[in-house]
């Protein structure tokens, strides 16, 4: 009887111990993560609006799809476009990595993090905008998601921001 009552203490000290080290780790990061595919946005998803993608230290990101269309060059694409917008009296430096899965395939997930990271700095109440036009200021905040004049060719099918960091300046 004894042993059964030693296991079940020692049973509920363990989920105990793990329970108070996962809400101090929340609280740490800042954010609360249920499993590794919870930023994921599905293609289905995104429309021609602004939805928000996630919101940390103040700092709000949004995406939608645009079209770009430029019949001089024969280019004819649909982008996903970020807006960052600091909700703040700090200014902040953001850095991401996009994974991006094209026909089911993540087709960057595997490369050194140091090559696809992403940075903008905001000022305090600023906004940035990802742009549709060729020399866009901020390259960084546009996703190419598919041809509009090939059928054959590779299509946005998902992505997420991983390593995600919002740091005061």
């Amino acid at each position: 009887m004894k042993s059964n009552l030693f296991k079940s203490q020692s049973f509920r000290y363990f989920l105990t111990t793990l329970l108070v080290f996962g809400f101090i780790n929340v609280l740490n990061s800042g954010s609360v993560a249920f499993g590794q595919n919870s930023s994921d946005v599905n293609y289905s998803d995104i429309q021609k609006e602004w939805k928000l993608y996630q919101e940390k230290n103040g700092v709000q990101i949004y995406y939608k799809k645009a079209d770009r269309n430029d019949k001089a060059n024969g280019i004819f694409q649909e982008l996903v476009l970020f807006k960052f917008v600091n909700t703040t009296n700090t200014k902040f430096e953001i850095s991401w990595k996009s994974e991006n899965w094209y026909d089911g395939k993540c087709w960057n997930c595997n490369k050194s993090t140091k090559e696809v990271i992403s940075k903008v700095v905001l000022d305090a109440g600023e906004n940035q905008e990802g742009e549709t036009i060729r020399d866009s200021d901020y390259p960084q905040l546009r996703l190419f998601s598919k041809f509009l004049n090939y059928d054959d060719k590779p299509e946005l099918t998902k992505f997420r921001f991983i390593n995600l960091e919002v740091n005061p300046l």
